[in-house]
């Protein structure tokens, strides 16, 4: 339980990444963890779609393309990119909360694996959803709900400084009292 933890708390958001890859067979193991979680009924309801900067490089760029700009500028340094979907028609029933849902579950579980190999992420909300359901041909049935950026993580002084300050500052985790009660609201 303690290592858990410890990986949990390890795990923070970056935009600075160092130029190593990530090799295929760790990515592999990271997406066989994401596709473990847990999903209502069993319905499996996420895709994703993923570009290695040196592998696809067009894909990686087509990915990046269709993020914000300020996002851009920083995602364009990291590794993997992936577009994680949002599958209504894998859904028992047609509330699509469901699908976001065991989407995010997926994501998470993606997020913590590619922390045990030290490999840092970012999700981002910052892109044009429309722009990559038309970039994608995306089928009607799949919403796209978040990118997600992968790499090693590494202080390179290539940043733009306001972002260099973001990543730089100090955050601390909000008390658990915030969150959690054993009381009524």
């Amino acid at each position: 339980m303690e290592k858990i933890l410890e990986i949990l708390k390890s795990r923070k958001s970056v935009r600075d990444f160092s130029d190593e890859a990530i090799s295929d067979e760790i990515l592999k193991k990271i997406f066989e963890a994401t596709i473990t979680a847990p999903s209502s009924f069993n319905c499996q309801s996420w895709n994703f779609i993923y570009a290695n900067k040196h592998e696809n490089p067009e894909l990686f760029d087509k990915i990046i393309c269709n993020l914000s700009e300020f996002n851009q500028s920083w995602a364009k340094a990291s590794q993997t990119l992936i577009i994680a979907f949002a599958n209504f028609k894998k859904l028992t029933d047609n509330d699509p909360r469901y699908a976001w849902y065991n989407t995010a579950l997926a994501v998470e579980n993606l997020i913590i694996a590619a922390q045990v190999f030290e490999i840092s992420s970012h999700q981002m909300n910052g892109f044009y959803k429309d722009k990559i359901i038309n970039n994608f041909n995306v089928p009607e049935y799949l919403e796209p709900i978040s990118v997600i950026a992968l790499g090693y993580a590494k202080t390179t002084g290539n940043l733009p400084l306001d972002i260099f300050k973001m990543e730089t500052e100090i955050k601390s985790q909000k008390s658990i009292e915030m969150f959690f009660t054993n009381k009524e609201f």
